[in-house]
């Protein structure tokens, strides 16, 4: 790969360069990082994000801050290091990333790599809010448009109801995105009715990117779940102008 890079333009070679990661980190994290500059070099494209399997003991703190890994970090190219850290070691993986500003990321790798993703979730909650606004916003500003069960498992490991339900109430964002469905599942997990009303009421509409005015099914099902959540005719007419349908 090295002496033909032209070969796998445009695509990554990613089992060939994971088996030969997977070799040089049972050599040390010194290996991992010269094996990296030597990728670097070579213009090899590391933006996989499988979870690579590293020896026990391995010392991900002395890799992670490495120069190697901040070039790669930079390029969105270390999820895959990342994932097997958190598997290995959460708190000091969510320490590093905390450091790096990169929370936003956060979520997804646990819901993505952890062996009981549900529990991971959770722990995740419990972080969340005991965050500073601004990191907490970080963090769910990084979960993905329809991931239901993500903000439902990590509502769950939330102490404060309040806290919870806030988190929850950030399913009216997907609302305009399509995923209409999951938005009101996960409202429907806040314990008081007019609790989801509100967040409705209180939504932020204003379009953003990847947002387009609800298909008449979405509208329905939106309009079905007013009306199981006992919702006024007046509190139905406005939730339903503040999401504007296809007609």
């Amino acid at each position: 790969m090295k002496a033909n890079p032209q070969v796998f333009e445009g695509a990554s070679p990613w089992s060939i360069l994971m088996k030969n990661i997977e070799a040089r980190a049972g050599e040390g994290s010194a290996s991992v990082i010269a094996l990296l500059e030597e990728l670097r070099e070579a213009r090899l494209d590391l933006g996989f994000e499988n979870v690579a399997k590293m020896p026990e003991g391995f010392d991900f703190e002395t890799l992670m801050m490495s120069p190697e890994m901040e070039e790669l970090a930079k390029r969105g190219q270390a999820k895959f290091f990342v994932r097997a850290w958190c598997k290995e070691d959460r708190e000091a993986c969510f320490g590093w990333m905390r450091e790096k500003g990169n929370l936003q990321d956060f979520p997804n790798l646990i819901a993505f790599s952890s062996d009981d993703h549900s529990e991971g979730l959770r722990w995740i909650g419990s972080k969340v809010e005991t965050m500073e606004p601004t990191e907490r916003e970080k963090v769910i500003g990084g979960i993905r448009i329809g991931s239901g069960e993500v903000v439902r498992k990590m509502a769950e490991g939330m102490s404060d109801p309040e806290q919870a339900d806030d988190l929850r109430s950030i399913a009216v964002r997907w609302i305009m995105s399509g995923p209409v469905a999951e938005s009101m599942k996960v409202l429907g997990s806040i314990p008081d009715p007019a609790r989801r009303l509100r967040a409705l009421e209180e939504a932020d509409v204003n379009p953003g990117p990847g947002q387009r005015p609800m298909s008449p099914a979405n509208a329905q099902v939106l309009r079905n779940h007013l009306k199981e959540w006992n919702a006024t005719p007046e509190q139905t007419d406005a939730i339903m102008n503040r999401f504007p349908s296809v007609k």
